[in-house]
């Protein structure tokens, strides 16, 4: 099919779904609905959709804290602070040891163990703030990036959910749709604009929802963990490093997973989730190097020593060696997905990497990971205009790039 055709068509039935479908008052609903007393709302009469599925966009400036939550396989991190006229006043950072098997890959398998502590989080800092966001990441979101005619925001949405349902064999009204626009360009005279898609889990979506609800708080947002650092790079400086006209990676180790996010001039341009990762503490229990209760004040010491010498203790060599081996590991899969990025295009590098996450906080694992990349790499230690409380201030605040970047721009 001609592509101007195929365009005009891809526009009509935006217009038609549009207009068969909500009316602009409806739409600003959506914009309100959270605003709403949460104890007024009955869980079965919400549409999520309606919460969610739009574009994905800041929302109107807005005074007061919020509290942030980041929700990993082994902790979970929370932050309670604003950010407001670019600057980040943050007043509480916690992280706290989950159980086992209590969350995996945007999943919550055991609801009560979470409200518990979300509900320890605000009793122990006496927290009457109630405005949740709540940042996430998973291997069942859906990632596709795709050029389309520039339209109306209104008919956008329409028009990707048809493009989606054409070529992905998925049910599509199971999925919540948000985009982001990465640039615009000139197509056989037609100007398009290329976004990146995400097709978001409703049930997923409904699940965290009602955790916040349940735990007495409002869900004020939900955002993908690759958008959140996509925003702070865009506004912020990190490191005070500029990176204007430069493509960046900024790679979350996590525990039993690693995202890489690559964004160019700003913008994001390809993400992606690596599964099955190996990680420093499954190792090191594995290998009977340390007890699984020793585990993480071993890797706490490690923040503060190098691993990478020669200049060690006998008795520690066995944990040196097992833990530069499952970096080396992190590293060939990092190299293998920037290896796919560089090819799909001559002009496609990579000028600099940041780390940050809870794999991070080893003492010189940027400058290694770094010197077998050969780009250079640092992890990520100050944010312009971030202000934390003075009690904070020996916390990695690596670890709490997730929770940090989810109130950019709320």
């Amino acid at each position: 099919m001609d592509r101007f055709l195929k365009n005009e068509l891809m526009f009509l039935y935006a217009k038609i779904s549009y207009l068969r479908g909500e009316s602009m008052n409806e739409v600003t609903e959506k914009k309100s609905i959270f605003s709403k007393n949460i104890k007024d709302i009955d869980i079965k009469d919400i549409d999520i959709k309606k919460i969610l599925n739009k574009e994905i966009t800041f929302n109107k400036k807005r005074t007061g804290n919020l509290i942030s939550i980041d929700i990993g396989s082994t902790d979970i991190k929370f932050l309670l602070g604003e950010y407001f006229e670019n600057i980040f006043r943050v007043s509480v950072l916690e992280s706290m040891t989950l159980p086992k098997d209590i969350y995996d890959s945007g999943f919550i398998k055991d609801e009560e163990i979470i409200i518990h502590f979300i509900r320890n989080f605000i009793e122990k800092h006496k927290i009457t703030e109630q405005n949740v966001v709540l940042c996430v990441e998973s291997a069942d979101i859906i990632r596709r990036e795709m050029s389309m005619p520039v339209m109306e925001k209104e008919l956008a949405i329409s028009t990707v959910k048809y493009e989606i349902s054409e070529f992905l064999p998925i049910d599509i009204e199971k999925y919540i749709i948000q985009y982001s626009e990465i640039r615009r360009e000139i197509v056989d005279g037609v100007e398009n604009m290329v976004i990146m898609v995400y097709a978001f889990p409703e049930d997923n979506a409904r699940h965290f929802y009602e955790v916040i609800e349940k735990a007495g708080l409002i869900p004020y947002a939900l955002d993908i963990q690759s958008h959140c650092v996509e925003k702070l790079l865009k506004y912020k400086r990190i490191n005070n490093i500029p990176v204007e006209n430069k493509t960046v990676a900024l790679i979350d180790i996590g525990n039993s997973g690693m995202g890489i996010s690559i964004i160019k001039n700003k913008n994001l341009e390809f993400n992606r989730i690596v599964k099955g990762v190996i990680s420093l503490r499954e190792a090191l229990v594995r290998r009977n190097l340390c007890a699984e209760y020793e585990v993480d004040d071993l890797l706490d010491s490690y923040g503060k020593q190098n691993i990478f010498t020669t200049d060690i203790n006998e008795s520690k060599i066995a944990i040196q060696e097992e833990m530069i081996f499952v970096i080396d590991a992190w590293i060939t899969d990092i190299l293998k997905l920037f290896q796919y990025y560089t090819s799909r295009s001559t002009s496609n590098r990579i000028d600099y990497v940041f780390i940050y996450g809870g794999g991070a906080k080893i003492k010189n694992i940027d400058l290694y990971i770094g010197s077998r990349l050969g780009i250079q790499t640092r992890k990520i230690s100050s944010i312009d205009g971030l202000q934390v409380p003075y009690g904070s201030k020996d916390k990695e605040i690596s670890k709490y790039i997730n929770c940090i970047s989810a109130i950019v721009g709320r």
